[in-house]
Order: structure tokens, then C-alpha cells, then sequence
């Protein structure tokens, strides 16, 4: 497996790539509506009724004797009588007052056979939350642990973070760096290790004055095996986490190298949408 980073140029997008066009395909498909269906069936019945009183009307003209010329007027009102030119208009009619209910009740209709397509649904299926967001993360509480200040950690953190690859996390950490006003860091990045599956995380090399300095910031689990830490430590960490969960939140730990060169844990950073609800509210 190979890992790392790219620049790339962009030649197409949106509808010149094969997704787009595959996705245009499909937007301009158009199934056969129920409503259709049912118009169909009303269209053939009348057709059926028709030609039956048609055909008696004109068995009886021919044992009566009357003229053809006499009974051709009412053999082609029974004709007309069976195109409903006024049928699509009233489902239209009654579709788009059915939308305007729908409106009332907070229910955004897009096409008006949706409200008909969605009264024949046995099952639905949706993979959604059911929360309006965002979709944007922010730092909602730093927890440092003993010798480090929040500030340290956020800085800390948004030295392990690259604003170019439009992380939502990355940004959203280092926005709060820029909110918080922190100063330059002495440091100067000279690697970046991106996010991967496999270490669950970022990291950074930073060198100032001939220190060497290694910052990591990703999953708890991960970071904290990184950094030594176990049994009931690693426990309270995890708890709080948890407590973060319930919250909404996502936690990231961040640690950075000592002089020994050994990682030691700097703090936790819990990331939420500003805009999403607390669970259970």
C-alpha cells in the first residue's frame, strides 16, 4: 500500500466526467408515473364502454331501419364521450392541491407527482440523521493535560493539520487557531504525514535552532498506544471521550515529541457542528 501526498490537475468536471454523465442519465430518465398508469387504465375502460354502446347503438339503427346519416351523429358523441380531455387536468389539479398541504405542513414537495408517488410507497428506506447541520466542524472544548496550556495544544494541533487538502477537521482546527490569535510558531514544518487508514491520524516534523520536533494529532486509541499510555489512564481518557460522544462531539488527541524523543500525550480536542442539535433535544 502506498501512501502520501499528490498535486493534481484538474482536467474536467461536474458533467464532463463519466459520474456526471452517468448522473445527467439518470436525472433525465423518466420512469412511468403511477398516475399515468392509472389514466391508462381509466382511457382503456372508457374505450371498451364506448365501443360497446357504439356497436348496440348501431345493431339497433340497422333492425329499426333507420338511416346511417341519422344515427352517425350519436355514434360520434359516444366517441367523444370517451377521450377525457379534462382527466390529466384534474389530477394535475388535484396533485398540486395535495403539494400545497404539504407545504402547509413543512413537507418540501420538488414535482408534484412526488406527493402521488409517495402515497403507493410500502417501505421507505433513508440514511439520514434527521439533523439540519452545517457540515462543517468546529472546536468545541480543548482538554489539556498537566504541563500543557489549551493554546499549546491548538497550536499543536494545527501544526499537524494542512489547510490545502480541505480537511474538515485540518480547518476546522486551524480556524480555531486563527480565532484564538495565537503567534507564529518558531517551528518550521519540514514533513507532513496526511491522514491514512492505517495510522488514523496526521503528523508533522518540525525543526527550529536544530530541534527536532515531532507533532501527531488523530484517533485516541492510536495516539495514546504511540504515546505509552495504558490501564487506567488510558481508561479515564476514554471515558471522556465517550462523555464527548454523547455530546455530539468527535475527539482527536494530540501529542507531540519530548526531548527524549518519546511522544507525550498534549491534550484532547473535541470537534462538533456549531449548527447540530445536542442528541436527545
Amino acid at each position: 500500500m502506498r501512501s502520501g501526498e499528490a498535486t493534481a490537475l484538474v482536467l474536467r468536471t461536474g458533467a464532463g466526467t463519466h459520474y456526471g454523465r452517468t448522473t445527467r442519465l439518470v436525472q433525465g430518465a423518466r420512469p412511468r408515473l403511477h398516475v399515468e398508469e392509472v389514466v391508462g387504465r381509466v382511457v382503456r375502460w372508457l374505450f371498451v364502454i364506448t365501443a360497446g354502446l357504439t356497436g348496440s347503438a348501431l345493431v339497433a339503427a340497422l333492425i329499426r331501419g333507420l338511416p346511417l346519416l341519422d344515427i352517425l351523429p350519436l355514434l360520434l358523441l359516444l366517441l367523444l364521450s370517451a377521450i377525457p380531455v379534462a382527466l390529466p387536468v384534474m389530477f394535475t389539479v388535484s396533485m398540486a392541491v395535495g403539494a400545497t398541504e404539504l407545504s402547509r405542513r413543512g413537507v418540501l414537495v420538488t414535482r408534484l407527482s412526488a406527493a402521488e408517488d409517495a402515497a403507493t410507497m410500502d417501505v421507505l428506506c433513508a440514511d439520514k440523521t434527521g439533523t439540519i447541520t452545517w457540515n462543517r466542524l468546529g472546536v468545541g472544548a480543548v482538554l489539556p493535560q498537566p504541563g500543557f496550556a489549551e493554546d499549546e495544544v491548538v497550536g499543536l494541533g494545527a501544526m499537524a493539520s494542512e489547510e490545502a487538502n480541505q480537511d474538515p477537521i485540518d480547518l476546522a482546527i486551524a480556524a480555531e487557531a486563527r480565532r484564538r490569535g495565537l503567534p507564529a510558531s518558531p517551528f518550521r514544518r519540514v514533513a507532513f504525514r496526511p491522514f491514512s487508514a492505517a495510522t488514523r491520524g496526521t503528523g508533522a516534523d518540525l525543526v527550529a535552532q536544530g530541534k527536532t520536533l515531532t507533532v501527531t494529532k488523530g484517533a485516541l486509541g492510536t495516539v495514546a498506544e504511540a504515546c505509552g499510555i495504558e490501564g487506567e489512564a488510558l481508561r479515564s481518557l476514554e471515558a471522556r471521550e465517550s462523555a464527548g460522544a454523547g455530546l455530539g462531539h468527535r475527539t482527536l488527541a494530540v501529542a507531540r515529541s519530548g526531548p527524549d524523543g518519546r511522544m507525550g500525550l498534549a491534550g484532547l480536542v473535541m470537534l462538533h457542528d456549531p449548527l447540530a442539535p445536542t442528541p436527545g433535544t
